[in-house]
This record gives structure tokens, sequence and C-alpha cells, in this order.
């Protein structure tokens, strides 16, 4: 079964004390994706979240600083949309919108462990042992850190797509959220440390994320001419030969495909390039 996907990571800063935060969501979301946004604040006791989405976790630390973690899964009509977080007393905040495919689809298969109130310049996600055993998980290592928007210096070994988020408050009044990916096969993971140019008073997080229980596979594939009815075209080559056409001739392409469960849209995508593009230079067959 594939990994479950970070197609992005959306962030967004307050560095100007506020109330009313309006966290960007990415600009592409599909029905079905999960959405994770992790989100951090200082000085703040509480916050009224937006409406359809599901506390993950959320926890004070340090004095009065405020730690959101809230999933969703998506409509499909979130697309470059804000959502507003409101504190309860102004304050400069951040936060990242992860936007996953290729998950289990309910929000049961999000599982964390978290370190909390701790103060160094190392945030250490913690250990965490998946509900479901040794599948291809998605672990994502986190981290909020609060007080002085420092930034990190590296990120935990094994670990990919580093994204580094900070208020841009300033000392005294800024924060930090840090976060990280790793697909491993695995029935728990410990992440090793973050490293940030400066102490904190920061909590960690370690997030496990279930691939979906869906398989897509692609059996067969056959070229056929435009020359007649779908039982009386004639086909241009034998089952599984590329073929190559000029342009503006039309041809048809007949797919066999495996499915299981109920497999994710993004998992399946038909894609062509012209005749000498190098094989990164595929794209998507427009649905009309």
């Amino acid at each position: 079964m594939p990994f479950p996907q970070v197609l992005s990571v959306t962030e967004t800063s307050f560095s100007s004390v506020t109330t009313a935060h309006l966290v960007d969501m990415p600009a592409t979301v599909d029905a079905g994706d999960l959405l994770l946004m992790l989100f951090v604040g200082e000085t703040v006791d509480s916050a009224t979240l937006p409406s359809g989405w599901t506390v993950e976790y959320s926890f004070s630390f340090g004095t009065s600083n405020l730690a959101y973690c809230i999933i969703k899964i998506a409509i499909g009509d979130e697309d470059g949309t804000t959502v507003d977080v409101v504190t309860n007393t102004a304050t400069t905040a951040c936060a990242q919108v992860f936007r996953i495919t290729s998950w289990e689809g309910s929000l049961a298969s999000v599982e964390q462990t978290r370190l909390e109130n701790q103060n160094s310049n190392i945030p250490d996600p913690p250990s965490h042992s998946a509900g479901w055993g040794a599948e291809d998980t998605l672990w994502i290592a986190a981290f909020h850190a609060i007080d002085d928007d420092e930034t990190v210096s590296a990120f935990p070994t094994s670990y990919v797509n580093g994204v580094d988020t900070i208020t841009g408050g300033g000392t005294n009044t800024g924060g930090t959220l840090g976060s990280a990916t790793r697909e491993l096969n695995a029935a728990s993971e410990n992440p090793a440390i973050f490293t940030l140019t400066g102490s904190e008073r920061w909590s960690a997080i370690t997030f496990a994320i279930r691939p979906s229980s869906s398989l897509t596979e692609q059996e067969g594939f056959r070229f056929r001419n435009d020359d007649g009815s779908e039982s009386a075209a004639t086909f241009r080559q034998s089952q599984d030969v590329n073929d190559s056409v000029a342009r503006n001739v039309n041809i048809r392409l007949r797919l066999l495909v495996n499915a299981t469960g109920d497999p994710d849209s993004e998992q399946y995508q038909l894609e062509y390039k012209e005749t000498g593009d190098a094989a990164s230079e595929y794209r998507a067959v427009p649905l009309t």
C-alpha cells in the first residue's frame, strides 16, 4: 500500500498582536484529504476554534502559552480560504496546515505522543507506537516553541521536507513551529532531535498517520485507432506496448485498473508527454 503523502504545508504568521488569526488553507484541497493544523500563540489562555474541526490536542506550556493541533476530513471547498482561530487575548501566533492524501480516511487513524513544557535548544519528539502495528506509516515530527522566534538549524535525522515557521514577533513576543516527515514501515518510531538557534520553552510531538487500506494497480493498457465504434475500432498496438502519434490525431487508450477498497483519487492519474521531452515533463491529461 502507498504511504500517505503530504502534498503541501501552508504557513501563516501573525507578527502583530491580534485576537483574530485568519489561518490560510492550502491552495488546492480535495474531498477526503486530511487537513492537520498546528498553531501556537503566546500569552493566551484559550481560543475559539473554527467549526468543522476536531481537536487532536490542546495544552498550555510555559507561562500562558497555548498550543493546538486540530484536524479535519476535507469537504473539498477549502481551497485557498482562511479559517479563524480567535484567542481570548491579543497575541502573536503562527500556524502550519498540512494537506495529506492516501491516508486511511478516519480521524482515528491520526495518532500522536507529546513531550510537553521543556526548556532547551533541542526539541525532542518522543517515541510513539502506532495502534495498527507495522504498516506504511507517515511519521511527522513537530514542535511548538515560544518566546524569541528562534529558528531551526537542523531537522531530525532521516526526516525530510522540514518546515520552520516563526511569528516574526521578535524577542519575548514570538513563537516557532517546526515539522518534518518520514515514510517508514515500522510499528514504532522515535524521531531524532530538532536543533534551534537558541534555548526556548518547547513541546514536541510525534504523529503517526495510517495509510489507506485501498490499493490501485494498473494491469494492462492498449492503444486503439479512432476509426469506429467501441466494438469495431481497430487496435494500433499489442497490449502493453507504448505508442506515439502526430499532433491533432485522435487515438484511444483502453486501461485495465484493479482497485481494492475505496482508492483515493490522488493514487491514479493519466499523464502524457511529447516525444523528445524529458521524463520530468509528463503532464496530466485534462478532464475536459
